[in-house]
């Protein structure tokens, strides 16, 4: 992306999220986050990576949206905004944004709604000293290596500790068989790469260990998504905006149910039910119409071809 063209996206974007300040403070209201502190790591985190810039604008300010609502700053540390590449309806390849609490981001909101104290986990990497016990004394014991971070491949579990104010605590711990079987359904498997490889499996370990704690609506929309960024079913497909929803099928079971009982009511008098009234057309759509549209303006994306992966 050349340099002007980065710019005019930018500042596109800036004037976009600058815009929905209302609705950032309505979502952060019981968050404990300021506003503009919000929205200006945001903006900082978008304008700094042109792939954000260039991939699909309504996912963007939608991910914005979600971590706002989960009152999590786009720091890179409380949550981050990465790219997908998805295959929509048309069989185009499209640059998605998703959102992902990362591990700073859920501890703080497990302090904040689950009554955790402390929470503690670590990567064990070959030749360290580590114990696990179970039962009634339950207890981990862990000596990690003195020459520095040992390399990725030499990694053999990850555990948690999970402190509560109420002296609770609760314990996990993952082989790396277990770690890698999350890793393999990530739609974004380039979060498990790089320098901070470990935190993604701090992460999973801590999110099992959270299953033992009290539940909570704020925590668990947290928690949901997160489990956004997984293909935990195969044969599941997103739908895309564009796609039509069918109706529940129930729904329609229970109208021709309703409908079959009033026939035979008629009958049973041997009368004659009322015609069925006459269905109610819409107008087609009309071009500039908005279908399920979570904001009133969206500025016009860059004619950038995606690559699939």
């Amino acid at each position: 992306m050349g340099q002007e063209i980065q710019k005019s996206s930018a500042n596109e974007v800036k004037n976009m999220l600058a815009s929905m300040e209302s609705q950032f403070a309505s979502a952060l209201m019981d968050q404990n986050v300021p506003t503009q502190k919000f929205i200006r790591c945001a903006t900082t985190a978008i304008t700094l990576n042109p792939d954000l810039l260039q991939a699909d604008r309504k996912s963007l300010y939608s991910s914005v949206m979600l971590a706002a609502q989960d009152g999590l700053i786009l720091d890179n540390r409380e949550a981050a905004l990465v790219i997908f590449n998805k295959k929509v309806n048309n069989n185009q390849w499209v640059k998605k944004v998703q959102y992902i609490p990362m591990v700073t981001g859920i501890i703080k909101k497990m302090q904040e709604y689950a009554g955790v104290a402390t929470v503690t986990s670590h990567v064990v990497f070959e030749g360290e000293k580590f114990e696990i016990e179970y039962g009634d004394d339950e207890k981990i014991i862990h000596k990690p290596s003195k020459t520095g971070k040992p390399e990725k491949d030499k990694a053999i579990g990850v555990y948690a500790i999970i402190s509560l104010h109420s002296g609770a605590k609760y314990r996990r711990y993952m082989t790396r068989e277990e770690v890698m079987a999350v890793k393999g359904v990530s739609k974004t498997p380039i979060v498990w790469e790089g320098d901070f490889w470990d935190q993604q499996w701090e992460k999973t370990v801590i999110r099992r260990a959270a299953k033992r704690l009290p539940s909570h609506d704020k925590l668990d929309a947290v928690f949901k998504h997160d489990n956004d960024n997984y293909n935990f079913d195969p044969d599941d497909s997103v739908v895309d905006d564009e796609m039509e929803i069918p109706q529940e099928e129930p729904q329609q079971q229970e109208q021709t149910s309703a409908a079959a009982k009033a026939k035979a009511r008629f009958a049973e008098r041997n009368e004659q039910p009322p015609p069925p009234p006459e269905p109610k057309t819409q107008p087609p759509p009309t071009e500039g119409d908005i279908v399920d549209a979570d904001f009133t303006e969206v500025p016009p994306e860059n004619d950038v071809d995606d690559i699939p992966i």
